[in-house]
């Protein structure tokens, strides 16, 4: 577990001395905040990663973090992705490490989502809300540093073919602004 809080450490001062891209909303937008949650083990870390149920009116059936839009009773962002982890899969903020935030991305469905990486503290049982959540995988962060994590797709998107890379873990592709934050996860983390 030593080697794993210095990686955390390591981590967190990459994201906290580097230069993040941020976003402010367009007109029509609305911020929203996502936990990156990183869960240790024995052998190293793992990514939860959600699949959203299927009948919610947005972002049904996609993967994704847990989070969502910003409520007015939200100090920050950050406490957006907390509260929101917390709803989603039943994970206590107490036992979140925030490390640090990334680059702010904006979708095609007019959010501005800023990724908050933690790591989670102890073991810890996830609950999924069955009303938004249809099941969490774990994707080990060692197999996403590695060269065969992602790979090019096309989709089918509001009537578009979409050519993106995306994650492929175990069957679930996982693609638009998910991978685009693990792309930037990974880019940090190879740093």
């Amino acid at each position: 577990m030593r080697r794993l809080r210095a990686e955390e450490n390591r981590l967190e001062g990459v994201l906290r001395a580097r230069e993040r891209r941020t976003m402010t909303p367009r007109p029509g937008e609305r911020l929203a905040g996502v936990l990156v949650p990183l869960l240790a083990d024995a052998d190293g870390f793992d990514l939860v990663i959600e699949r959203r149920a299927g009948n919610l009116s947005h972002h049904a059936g996609q993967y994704g973090f847990p989070g969502g839009a910003a409520d007015p009773g939200d100090p920050t962002i950050v406490d957006t992705a907390l509260r929101e982890v917390r709803e989603e899969i039943g994970l206590d903020p107490e036992h979140v490490r925030v490390l640090g935030l990334l680059s702010d991305i904006r979708t095609p469905t007019g959010y501005v989502i800023t990724p908050v990486v933690g790591a989670v503290d102890g073991p810890v049982t996830l609950t999924p809300s069955p009303s938004e959540v249809a099941f969490l995988i774990r994707v080990p962060v060692s197999f996403l540093l590695g060269p065969e994590a992602f790979t090019d797709v096309t989709r089918r998107s509001n009537g578009l073919l979409i050519s993106t890379k995306a994650l492929v873990w175990n069957g679930h592709v996982i693609w638009g602004a998910t991978a685009r934050i693990l792309q930037e996860l990974v880019r940090i983390m190879r740093a």
